[in-house]
C-alpha cells in the first residue's frame, strides 16, 4: 500500500494536480500528524498526572493504615498461634 505522500507526488507527476495543490495536500498531511501527536501527547500527560495523583493517594492510605496497626497485638496473636501449633504437634506425638 502506498503512503499518502507517494500518491500525492504521483498525482503531481501525472499532471492531475499542480504544485500548489500538491504542497497544500502535503501540508495537510503534516498538520494532521502534528495534531494527532499533540493530542496523544496531551492524553499521555493527563494519564501520567492521574497516575501520579493516584500513587500519592495510595501511599498516604498505606501510611495511615500502617501507622494504625497494633504491632504488639499482632506479635501476641502470632505467638499464641505458634504456641497452639506446637501444642498440637506435641499432642500428635503423644498419641502416636
Amino acid at each position: 500500500m502506498k503512503d499518502s505522500k507517494t500518491i500525492i507526488l504521483e498525482m503531481l507527476k501525472d499532471g492531475r494536480i499542480d504544485v500548489e495543490e500538491a504542497r497544500a495536500l502535503l501540508n495537510s498531511i503534516e498538520d494532521t500528524k502534528e495534531k494527532k501527536y499533540s493530542s496523544f501527547e496531551d492524553e499521555m500527560a493527563s494519564i501520567l498526572k492521574n497516575l501520579s495523583e493516584t500513587s500519592k493517594d495510595l501511599a498516604m492510605k498505606l501510611k495511615t493504615y500502617l501507622e494504625g496497626l497494633d504491632y504488639d497485638d499482632i506479635k501476641s496473636k502470632a505467638s499464641s498461634a505458634i504456641d497452639t501449633v506446637i501444642k498440637a504437634i506435641k499432642d500428635i506425638r503423644i498419641n502416636l
